[in-house]
């Protein structure tokens, strides 16, 4: 028989101390690899979100029925899942059913719905887990639209594959394309963005140009004529930013103003009206944007304060104000002060 153990008062308290700074060690490591503070940057899809974490791995949540989620399953998951393979990614962009993500090597990997061959592997079949985009070595950024997905070069140069139909490949075609082909005529691009069949690029001169699908005006050219090559929005020559959603596009300009123009009919522009507009309006009251998201019938804005603003359809909360009323100007986003990017997807929204 073992002799009985005796402990002090004394001893017991040191043990409790130890084992308490031990626990509360733990806490902290346990909070800090799963703090939202990890992530530095987040892209709101359709049904889905996904965000890149300062190492270089992405995770994503949400529906998952086409893949979207790259782990290698249908299964939806209502918090975030590790994307496979994925360790050095410098970007994230959630589209519609599939998403994309910039490797530090400038090779873009896709992964979920590819039927019209939005993942760009030369094929139109769906996968769980990420692909390599065909011939992509050089990309800096790339943006995953509904159907289609586009990615900036390190000379300037964009391109695009997937779906055409509306010429929002931009390279003078409406035939759809399961690799990369050039955006026509763009040789200064410094951001791209790709809605739901129509894509916007930012030039490095602050201009703006925009193709493929424009029945509501979002291309900005005073126009409905769909364009299968870019167009130059009409006015804008200081944009620092440019984002194109379902039918309407949004840029911030140099002094913080933001404009938006297309599709209106939930307030979307934020000009306080419903009206759609063939050429950009200024959203009321934004003087100090510094980033902007058109999603599919709303927007979002970061303030320099680190604040967001939303404006638009609001009948799943999207604008973030405690409400699901609609708003035809910019409402503030309850609770947000310290935000680094902002955006803005179907019926969600996410900084």
């Amino acid at each position: 028989m073992q002799p009985v153990a005796r402990f002090s008062v004394r001893s017991c308290a040191r043990l409790f101390l130890r084992l308490s700074a031990l626990l509360t060690a733990f806490n902290a490591v346990t909070a800090f690899a799963l703090a939202p503070g990890a992530y530095v940057s987040v892209s709101a899809g359709f049904s889905h979100s996904c965000g890149l974490l300062a190492a270089g791995s992405v995770q994503c949540w949400g529906s998952n029925a086409s893949g979207q989620l790259g782990n290698n399953s249908t299964v939806n998951s209502a918090t975030p899942v590790s994307v496979m393979g994925i360790t050095s990614a410098t970007a994230v962009s959630a589209g519609n059913s599939h998403s994309c993500a910039v490797l530090a090597s400038g090779g873009v990997q896709c992964w979920g719905f590819n039927s019209t061959g939005q993942l760009g592997n030369n094929s139109t079949t769906q996968s769980l887990i990420p692909v390599a985009v065909s011939g992509l070595t050089t990309a800096t950024r790339v943006s995953a639209g509904g159907s289609h997905s586009c990615a900036v070069l390190v000379g300037g140069g964009a391109r695009c594959w997937g779906e055409n139909a509306s010429g929002q490949l931009g390279n003078n075609s409406t035939t759809q394309s399961l690799i990369p082909v050039v955006v026509s005529g763009l040789t200064t691009v410094s951001a791209v963005s790709a809605g739901n069949a129509h894509s916007c690029a930012l030039l490095s001169g602050g201009g703006v140009r925009c193709w493929g699908e424009n029945a509501s005006g979002q291309l900005g050219n005073s126009s409905t004529t769909d364009s299968p090559i870019p167009l130059v929005v009409t006015g804008l020559t200081t944009a620092t930013v440019v984002s194109a959603g379902a039918s309407h596009s949004c840029a911030v300009l140099a002094g913080g103003g933001v404009q938006c123009w297309g599709f209106n009919s939930t307030g979307q522009l934020g000009n306080n009206s419903t009206t759609q507009s063939l050429i950009p309006v200024a959203v009321s009251g934004l003087t100090t944007a510094t980033s902007v998201s058109a999603g599919s019938n709303h927007s979002c804005a970061l303030l320099a304060s680190g604040g967001v603003r939303c404006w638009g359809f609001n009948g799943r909360g999207q604008l973030g104000n405690d409400s699901v009323t609609q708003s035809l100007i910019p409402v503030t986003a309850v609770g947000l002060s310290t935000v680094t990017a902002v955006s803005a997807g179907n019926f969600h929204s996410c900084a």
